[in-house]
């Protein structure tokens, strides 16, 4: 809609330019009519010259508003595609979700944990580790890294 109201608006600017242009030739001839009297022929010819130049303007405006439907197609079509684009886009996002929780679901790698003793957890976390980093290296919930370490200061 917002294309059509674009060619409106040129649509009238065009017009009004057509009249004005007439209304300027119109006058000049009326004040040449003051210097001289038109005769009949004269007005004809200004007349003639009206209607040609309101035919080229309706030439003009049907070859813009050609061009504008030509435009607003492509936009659709650009509009159309870029949705498509939009709704795969979401759709991969989607997955990688999908994926990043199935992965932090699978157990640990069991060397990292198992080596990790109580004494050594406890080490990293006094010496200013993040709870919430080490357990991302370690590949185990954040819950179950405090629980280690509260099991290993039972043991002490």
């Amino acid at each position: 809609m917002d294309g059509w109201f674009v060619f409106v608006v040129v649509a009238g600017i065009v017009l009004c330019s057509g009249f004005v242009i007439s209304i300027v030739m119109l006058k000049s001839a009326w004040a040449k009519k003051e210097r001289e009297v038109l005769t009949s022929y004269d007005l004809r010819v200004l007349e003639e010259s009206v209607v040609v130049l309101i035919d080229q303007l309706k030439t003009e405006m049907d070859g813009r508003i050609a061009e504008a439907e030509i435009r607003a197609k492509a936009l659709e079509q650009l509009l159309h595609e870029a949705d498509e684009r939009i709704i795969a886009y979401g759709r991969l996002v989607q997955e990688n979700e999908a994926k990043a929780c199935v992965a932090r679901q699978q157990p640990p790698s069991a060397g990292l944990v198992e080596d990790l003793d109580g004494d050594r957890l406890h080490a990293l976390i006094s010496n200013g580790a993040d709870p919430v980093q080490l357990a991302r290296t370690l590949g185990v919930d954040c819950a179950e890294l405090k629980l280690m370490q509260r099991l290993s200061s039972m043991r002490n």
